[in-house]
């Protein structure tokens, strides 16, 4: 049986962010979020339009570019979508640029009439933890967490060129010292739709967050500040894939502590950790 480690919060917190890290640091952390936010931008896919662009955006990723791990004549407009999609919400990542979305994230609600068939994860891993009502109905699984690599080349290609061609069109767009941070900026891509998963979540008064990943993506937020429990042993699904847990509050407690410009990004300079903070309080109140 695998447990969490993660700490019990108190039932009613309040967001510091005068956390102790130096002046440089933070310095850092608000040119990295100035830069990423004039390269992309993030959105929630709440009228049929945008929802369109994120089904699109899932036949190209997963029909298209990664082959064999969706069926793309099951899917014959071009759009991928599965039953789930009836009790999902979509957030877009935009290239701020060209106003082009490049990839998206959804949040699978808990299934209200049925809460043991709420997520796809429920039929992969037997972990308790999602076998139990009270915390499934408090949960929700991020899924279809993509960037579509071709669009990602052409972001890539097209900073590059912004970066070193002055005209009409790229003044006053990068300053000289962002310039540097560009290719940090696009490495930190897939945090806008992190971000945009929460705020999801949060709208929907849910802190708690399950899903699969490859371990070494697991790994790689971990780096990031981003900290994710095992749920499970390894499981097979579009290859090796990791069950996972975590609570959208704890994970920016840590973030906050442990790499202020991840955080800095995910949370939207503490407005995401603020709403966190927020819907714990009103949960715990609601308790009492």
């Amino acid at each position: 049986m695998y447990r969490s480690n993660t700490p019990v919060l108190p039932s009613e917190l309040k967001l510091n962010p005068e956390v102790n890290h130096d002046l440089l640091s933070k310095l850092k952390a608000d040119v990295i979020f100035n830069v990423f936010y004039k390269i992309f931008d993030v959105v929630h896919a709440d009228t049929p339009e945008l929802l369109e662009q994120a089904y699109r955006l899932r036949y190209k990723v997963f029909c298209e570019e990664h082959d064999g791990y969706e069926d793309p004549s099951k899917h014959p407009s071009g759009m991928e979508t599965d039953h789930y999609d009836s009790n999902t919400e979509h957030a877009l990542l935009i290239y701020k640029p060209d106003n082009l979305p490049i990839g998206t994230i959804r949040i699978i609600k808990p299934n209200q009439e049925s809460w043991s068939q709420s997520f796809p994860l429920q039929n992969l891993c037997d972990s308790p933890l999602i076998q139990n009502e009270i915390y499934v109905q408090n949960a929700c699984e991020f899924s279809r967490f993509c960037i579509s690599r071709d669009l990602r080349n052409y972001v890539k290609q097209d900073l590059q060129e912004r970066s070193k061609v002055f005209s009409a069109k790229n003044a006053g767009f990068f300053l000289p010292h962002e310039k540097m941070l560009l290719k940090v900026a696009l490495a930190m891509a897939p945090l806008g739709l992190i971000r945009g998963a929460y705020e999801l979540a949060l709208k929907n008064n849910i802190l708690n967050v399950i899903g699969v990943m490859e371990s070494i993506n697991i790994q790689r937020l971990a780096q990031a500040g981003l900290v994710y429990n095992t749920i499970g042993p390894t499981i097979e699904y579009h290859g090796k894939r990791v069950p996972f847990q975590c609570n959208i509050l704890e994970v920016s407690e840590h973030a906050i502590q442990n790499n202020y410009p991840v955080w800095n990004v995910v949370s939207v300079k503490g407005k995401v950790h603020q709403d966190a903070v927020n819907v714990h309080n009103r949960k715990s109140q609601n308790l009492n």
